[in-house]
């Protein structure tokens, strides 16, 4: 067996996880560190952020950056060379790549492991791919300005704008109104410059802390608040369409599989349902799956034993599940 290590990485615009391994298919060490996604270079610290994760990876192992042979990391963000320098300058001896997630490339990879053709991925942003008779398709993936509906910034945003319009009393009152108690904090809202102070709060919010607020948002959708119960339905009916777009309607196939991916799908068995009620009314040969025990991560894992040339056939099952 090879001295060498091998990185592999998959960051979003909440978290990044990172998987130290060796040929065989063993991890030997993991982290989580902050979101490295952005929607241009120069966002976010990634360059401090990634030296600071593979070296924390390094020391649990025991190892040196120079015993990283080769290292694959992908990425849910445009900022792809700016992701791929920062690596290169942190790894410079390592053979690296940096590929994104909207190319489909990793997950079509391995959803033919779980019996599907097609996946959603549905975390701070959304997007969808799908493979049929030798050509991809593609949906999502616009951006939290233009669209990434269904997704984590979705909701919350979504849940901001109501809390607004409730302050306003153009919107009904609502159970989502506690999730942003600390934004009020110290505001005299009956006063101009209240106002003005509260919409500095909010439009200083980053994209992953409006993520955050997804899942409070379904904690009030299952108490039965009719503003988080619309925002959580419409979010459900974006992902069964953006889900549906990546699946032509002649497959040939009796069923058309498709992986669910990302933490907006752990929200709760409600959201599950939902999503999977309104793909069957949009096209009944489509089944989404669900599976806890694999997320993009171990997908990028799988990219990068492959990179370091271990071959598929030695490569265990167990890389692509948890637990």
């Amino acid at each position: 067996m090879s001295a060498e290590y091998i990185l592999a990485g998959e960051g979003g615009g909440s978290k990044t996880v990172l998987y130290l391994l060796v040929q065989t298919g063993d991890i030997v060490a993991e982290t989580v560190i902050d979101g490295v996604a952005a929607v241009a270079g120069g966002v976010l610290p990634v360059g401090d952020t990634l030296a600071n994760g593979v070296s924390n990876i390094c020391r649990q192992a025991g190892i040196r950056k120079t015993d990283i042979s080769h290292a694959y990391f992908s990425l849910g963000g445009p900022n792809q060379r700016e992701v791929e320098s920062a690596l290169k300058a942190d790894l410079p001896q390592a053979e690296l790549a940096v590929g994104r997630e909207a190319d489909g490339e990793l997950v079509m990879a391995c959803v033919p492991c779980f019996g599907c053709q097609a996946a959603v991925m549905a975390g701070t942003g959304t997007v969808a791919v799908g493979e049929f008779d030798g050509r991809r398709y593609f949906a999502g993936g616009w951006g939290f300005e233009l669209d990434d509906r269904g997704s984590g910034g979705w909701i919350g945003r979504e849940a901001l704008a109501a809390f607004l319009l409730s302050v306003d009393r153009r919107g009904p009152e609502t159970a989502l109104s506690g999730l942003f108690q600390a934004l009020q904090q110290g505001i005299n809202m009956g006063k101009f410059t209240g106002r003005m102070e509260l919409k500095k709060r909010v439009y200083a919010l980053e994209r992953k802390v409006i993520a955050s607020y997804a899942p409070g948002v379904y904690e009030c959708f299952k108490q039965g608040d009719g503003t988080a119960m619309e925002i959580i339905t419409r979010a459900a009916a974006d992902i069964a369409v953006l889900s549906a777009a990546v699946v032509p309607r002649e497959t040939g196939l009796n069923r058309a599989g498709i992986l669910c991916l990302g933490g907006i799908f752990k929200l709760g068995p409600e959201f599950r349902e939902l999503c999977s009620m309104y793909l069957r009314e949009i096209n009944p040969q489509c089944e989404l799956v669900f599976r806890d025990d694999f997320d993009l991560a171990r997908g990028a894992c799988l990219m990068a034993l492959r990179m370091a040339g271990s071959d598929k056939n030695t490569i265990p099952d167990s890389i692509l599940r948890q637990g």
